[in-house]
């Protein structure tokens, strides 16, 4: 069983894109990202890709995307997640709205975005999660969920009904 695990694990190894080994902490493999393919970005998009990982890069993990209304912020978003995951090694992200019909909305948008990078869709290469009861599935890497079901799971509420998501707390 051992050796077949570590033949396993050179298997892997070798199919291991390049960008996996570059480093061992996350700051460490944002200085190794590849560059940016801004095909279908509009150019405030692909500006706000590029300075979020600046701020990464340079250590610096909190920013603030500001755009105007249909400026395509969820796209920029998704666009920023998938490199976080496939480059950066992010093993999980939390994409919080602040009502249910805007989840749908981003769930719907992950389910669309095609990578640049390989064709793949990001749903076909990335399990995305639209919480719906107060449950994360392991295997998520894009969680989706309201800030009113976020705080309901951090007071341990077991359960939380789905049409709380449109009102405030």
């Amino acid at each position: 069983l051992a050796s077949a695990q570590r033949r396993l694990a050179g298997v892997a190894a070798e199919a291991a894109p390049d960008y996996l080994n570059r480093g061992r902490t996350f700051l460490a493999r944002m200085q190794t990202l590849p560059p940016l393919i801004e095909e279908g970005l509009w150019g405030k998009q692909a500006e706000a890709v590029k300075n979020i990982e600046l701020s990464l890069k340079d250590n610096r993990p909190r920013s603030l995307l500001q755009m105007a209304t249909g400026s395509g912020k969820t796209f920029t978003a998704i666009t920023q997640i998938y490199r976080l995951i496939k480059f950066g090694g992010a093993r999980r992200i939390l994409f919080l709205v602040d009502r249910g019909n805007l989840a749908e909305q981003t769930e719907k948008e992950f389910q669309q975005y095609k990578s640049p990078y390989n064709n793949y869709k990001f749903t076909e290469e990335y399990t995305v999660q639209h919480l719906k009861k107060n449950t994360i599935d392991p295997a998520c890497k894009v969680c989706i969920t309201t800030i009113q079901r976020l705080y309901s799971m951090l007071k341990g509420e077991e359960e939380f009904f789905e049409e709380n998501e449109e009102n405030s707390l």
